[in-house]
């Protein structure tokens, strides 16, 4: 069971890592929409691939829970710190 949340746990941490750097570093006019779609099909299709190309691994629908919820959290984190750091308040 520990096994089982700590691949969640790292699933989430590293979308919420990959989400949180490509949005505090885009400039695109689409906003957190591009990369969030990004950062989802990047883990989508490293889900439907590792069945094929790693022996032992399976899709899980779990992990594309754990990789949305990370994508939704670094992007709204990158999103709350662009605002408060590179756009601030004028006085």
């Amino acid at each position: 069971m520990f096994l089982f949340f700590r691949d969640l746990f790292l699933h989430f941490g590293a979308y919420l890592g990959i989400s949180f750097l490509l949005m505090l570093y885009s400039r695109s006019a689409a906003g957190p929409w591009k990369v969030s779609l990004l950062s989802f099909g990047f883990g989508l299709a490293i889900e439907i691939l590792q069945p094929i190309v790693a022996e032992g691994r399976i899709f899980s629908w779990t992990d594309v829970t754990a990789n949305s919820l990370g994508i939704g959290s670094g992007t709204l984190l990158a999103l709350f710190l662009r605002r408060r750091i590179f756009i601030p308040k004028l006085k």
